[in-house]
């Protein structure tokens, strides 16, 4: 499984959860992030900063991946490119490619599911799951969230909490 984009914490969600049931993961990030991204599971860490990732992806798996997970903003066509033909793609940044080489394509929407969640925190818990927090404040410094999260958390969550105030990272 290819997951483009695990430098992000959506992205190192989805690496550490396809570890965790047994994927082997090819993931890409930047430089910065490999050691980071390969201490959560990936097998093998390429930068995207090099524009022949998916070939070298390819290469690795003798034709493409069955399957990748796009968490890489404007990042769903250089992923295609790396899927074996029918494998699948599934995206979470609103830029589908066109249909081809009969690959299957999703433009996956977060939408609320307790059940689901309830699932990923009990991972959380157990540890299989880890999540690096830059950032706590309370709900009436979404702005100043905001602005956190814009600058770059780094493969970091900003968290928002209902009355916490702003505390250390």
């Amino acid at each position: 499984m290819l997951v483009n984009g695990a430098g992000g914490v959506t992205g190192g969600m989805l690496v550490q959860l396809a570890a965790h049931r047994g994927a082997k993961v090819i993931a890409t990030a930047g430089a910065d992030s490999a050691g980071r991204v390969a201490a959560m599971g990936a097998s093998t860490v390429l930068d995207y900063h090099q524009a022949d990732w998916p070939e070298q992806v390819r290469a690795l798996t003798a034709g493409g991946v069955d399957a990748a997970a796009n968490a890489a903003r404007s990042g769903s066509s250089a992923a295609v490119r790396a899927v074996r033909d029918g494998g699948r793609l599934a995206t979470i940044t609103a830029d589908l490619p066109a249909a081809e080489r009969d690959i299957a394509m999703w433009s996956v929407q977060v939408v609320p599911d307790g059940r689901r969640l309830g699932a990923l925190v009990e991972l959380l818990a157990q540890g299989v799951l880890t999540i690096s927090v830059t950032g706590r404040f309370a709900l009436e410094q979404g702005g100043a969230a905001l602005t956190q999260a814009r600058r770059g958390a780094h493969g970091s969550a900003v968290v928002l909490r209902p009355g916490a105030g702003l505390e250390p990272a």
